[in-house]
C-alpha cells in the first residue's frame, strides 16, 4: 500500500490519543509544537518547494518533472506491470484496463501529478482509485469512462445540488481552481454512498478543467458561525480514505477558516494537521478570527474572496453553483464539450462588459501589452499595425490564453 492521506502515527508518535482530535488547550499545544518540529526538519530545498506550492509560484522541481514525463510514464507502467495479478485489489483496475485500456491511460498523467511524479506511489493510487470507483458506482462499463450526471441517483442529485461544496467562478492569482466547502452545512453526520458519488462527480469535473491538475487545487473550507459544525473523527477518515487515498486529485493548499472564539473549532482545525500524511500535513493553513479577518488572509493567498458564495450574514449563495451544474449537464449532452469553458484560464482574454472582465488577469495583461505598443502602433502603416496586432495575439496564445465569449448560462467559447 502507498501514503495514506488519514494517519494517526504521527499524533501517536508526539504523545497525542490516536482515536480523537485534540480537545484541550494542552493537547493543542502539543499538537502545534509538534508540527512547529516537523516543519524544521524539512530541507531548506524541501521548505521552498512548499512556500511555491502554497503561493502558486513557478517551481525549478515541476519543470524539470514535465521534462522527464514519459520516463515517468514508463516508469510507471512498469510499477503497475509490477502489482501481481493475484492481488485482489488490482481486479477492478484490470477490469477498466479491459473495457477501455485508452481511457485509463490518459489517467496516469492526473496520478503521476498527484503524487509528485512518484510512480510506485501513482500506481498504488490508481488501483485504489478504481478499487473506490467499483464500490461507488459498480462493475460494469461505468469503470471504463468518466462518471456522468445521469448516473447518480436522485439522492446523489440532491447532495450535489446543496452548495456545501462549490467551485469559484474565478481562479486565483495564480490560476488555480479554488473550490469552497463548508462541511458543516453538509449534514455529514455520517458518510453515504450517496454523499460520495455526488463528490466524487464533483471532483471529476472539476479536474477536467484546464490546468486543474498541473497547477492543483484550492480549497477553502468555511466554518464561522452556523457551519462551525465539527465533523467526526471517523466520518473525516472516510472522506479521506475515499477522496484522497484513491482520487487523482492534487490539493496544494487546503485553508480552514474558523471562528476565534470557538475553542472546539480550534482544537479540531490542529487536529486535523496532525492526523493528515506528512506530505499534506504542512499544506494545511488555519485561519482564525471574523469573517472580515478571515477574508484579508484568504486575500493574501490570492484568493479571488469576493467571488466567495457566502455573504456577510454568512448565508451561502447558489446562484453560481446551480449555473455550473447546469454547465456540466450541457458539456455532458455537447457534441464537442472542448467547446466549452466553465471556468476561464488565467492569461485569457474574456469579451464583454461588466466588472468579471475588467477585473480578469488575461484582459489586464491584454491592456497592458496593448499600451506597450500603442505609441509605435499609431506610427504605423496599415501593414505595420496588422502586424502589430498579430504579435500581441501570438503573445497572448504564447501564454496558453485564449479570447473567449460568454454565451447564456455563464458558458464560455
Amino acid at each position: 500500500m502507498g501514503k495514506k492521506a488519514f494517519s494517526a502515527a504521527f499524533a501517536e508518535q508526539h504523545g497525542l490519543p490516536g482515536d480523537k482530535f485534540p480537545d484541550t488547550e494542552e493537547e493543542v499545544l502539543i499538537a502545534q509544537t509538534a508540527l512547529d518540529l516537523d516543519f524544521e526538519k524539512l530541507s531548506l530545498d524541501d521548505r521552498e518547494k512548499l512556500v511555491f506550492d502554497i503561493h502558486g509560484l513557478p517551481s525549478i522541481a515541476q519543470a524539470s518533472d514535465l521534462k522527464e514525463r514519459q520516463q515517468k510514464l514508463d516508469a510507471l507502467d512498469a510499477a503497475l506491470e509490477n502489482i501481481s495479478n493475484d492481488e485482489p485489489r488490482k481486479s477492478a483496475y484490470d477490469s477498466a484496463v479491459s473495457l477501455n485500456p485508452e481511457y485509463v491511460k490518459k489517467l496516469r498523467t492526473l496520478f503521476l501529478l498527484a503524487n509528485e511524479w512518484d510512480p510506485k506511489l501513482a500506481a498504488d493510487q490508481m488501483i485504489q482509485h478504481f478499487v473506490n470507483k467499483e464500490k461507488l458506482f459498480g462493475s460494469g462499463e461505468v469503470l471504463g469512462r468518466d462518471i456522468l450526471m445521469s448516473d447518480l441517483s436522485k439522492e446523489d442529485m440532491e447532495h450535489l445540488n446543496n452548495g456545501c461544496t462549490q467551485v469559484l467562478p474565478s481562479r486565483d492569482t495564480a490560476g488555480r481552481v479554488v473550490i469552497f466547502c463548508a462541511p458543516g452545512y453538509g449534514g455529514y453526520s455520517k458518510v453515504t454512498n450517496s454523499i460520495c458519488r455526488a463528490l466524487w462527480y464533483f471532483f471529476q469535473a472539476v479536474m477536467a478543467e484546464e490546468g486543474a491538475a498541473e497547477l492543483g487545487l484550492v480549497i477553502v473550507d468555511y466554518g464561522l458561525g452556523k457551519y462551525g459544525n465539527i465533523l467526526d473523527l471517523d466520518v473525516i477518515k472516510e472522506l479521506a480514505n475515499t477522496f484522497v487515498d484513491g482520487a487523482c486529485q492534487r490539493t496544494v493548499v487546503e485553508h480552514y477558516c474558523y471562528d476565534h472564539d470557538d475553542p472546539a473549532m480550534h482544537y479540531w482545525a490542529h487536529g486535523a494537521s496532525v492526523f493528515s500524511d506528512d506530505s499534506y500535513r504542512h499544506r494545511l493553513r488555519l485561519h482564525f478570527g471574523s469573517q472580515s479577518d478571515v477574508l484579508f488572509k484568504l486575500q493574501t493567498y490570492g484568493i479571488p474572496t469576493h467571488e466567495l458564495p457566502i455573504n456577510n450574514e454568512q448565508t451561502l449563495d447558489y446562484t453560481w453553483h446551480r449555473q455550473w451544474i447546469e454547465i456540466q449537464r450541457k458539456k455532458e449532452t455537447a457534441m464537442n464539450p472542448k467547446i466549452l469553458c466553465v471556468i476561464p484560464r488565467r492569461f485569457d482574454v474574456l469579451f464583454g462588459r461588466g466588472r468579471d472582465t475588467r477585473v480578469h488577469a488575461g484582459n489586464i495583461r491584454a491592456k497592458h501589452l496593448v499600451e506597450m505598443r500603442f505609441d509605435e502602433y499609431e506610427k504605423s502603416n496599415k501593414k505595420e499595425k496588422t502586424n502589430i496586432a498579430k504579435e500581441i495575439v501570438a503573445q497572448i496564445k504564447a501564454s496558453n490564453g485564449r479570447f473567449l465569449i460568454c454565451h447564456e448560462g455563464n458558458v464560455w467559447r
